[in-house]
């Protein structure tokens, strides 16, 4: 993600509601990995 986020020398609107939506979905994620093992 922060690859994506320094590739670009100019930020724009719609880059950073990319990254956004991106970093929402990875919490996502975590958080469903975390309720798995802990259910195991």
């Amino acid at each position: 993600m922060c690859l994506l986020r320094d590739g670009f020398i100019e930020k724009n609107v719609e880059l950073e509601n990319i990254l956004k939506e991106a970093d929402e979905i990875s919490k996502i994620l975590a958080a469903s990995i975390m309720k798995l093992k802990g259910l195991k």
